[in-house]
C-alpha cells in the first residue's frame, strides 16, 4: 500500500473513533442528568459543557487526524461513528444498565412480599 492510503486510513478510523468519542460525551452528558434529575440552570449549564467538551474533542481529533483539514471522507468516518455508537454501543451499555435496575427492583419486590 502507498503512503498515501496508508494515511487516509488512518485519517478515517481516527475519525470514526472521533464520532464514538463525542456520541460518549453526549450521552454520557444525558445518563447524569436523567439519573440525578437534574433540572433547570444546572441543566443549561450540563448541555452547554457537553458541547464544550464534545467540540473539543472534533478539534483535537481533526488536528491529530490530518493537522486540521477536514475532508469529505473524514466526515463520513465521523457520521459513521456516531451511528456505530447508536446502533451498537449505546444500546449495549443502556440494555445493561436498564437490566440492573429491574434486577435491583425485583428483588427489592419480592423482600417487601416477604415481610
Amino acid at each position: 500500500m502507498t503512503e498515501l492510503i496508508i494515511r487516509e486510513l488512518r485519517e478515517v478510523g481516527i475519525m470514526l473513533m472521533c464520532g464514538m468519542s463525542v456520541m460518549f460525551v453526549l450521552n454520557t452528558r444525558a445518563q447524569i442528568v436523567k439519573q440525578l434529575n437534574i433540572k433547570g440552570r444546572l441543566e443549561v449549564f450540563f448541555y452547554i459543557g457537553s458541547w464544550i467538551c464534545a467540540s473539543f474533542i472534533f478539534s483535537e481529533f481533526i488536528y491529530s487526524a490530518c493537522y486540521g483539514k477536514v475532508t469529505w471522507y473524514g466526515l463520513i468516518a465521523f457520521a459513521l461513528g456516531i451511528g456505530l455508537w447508536k446502533k451498537l454501543l449505546c444500546d449495549i451499555i443502556y440494555k445493561s444498565v436498564s437490566l440492573n435496575k429491574r434486577e435491583k427492583k425485583d428483588k427489592r419486590y419480592e423482600k417487601e412480599k416477604k415481610i
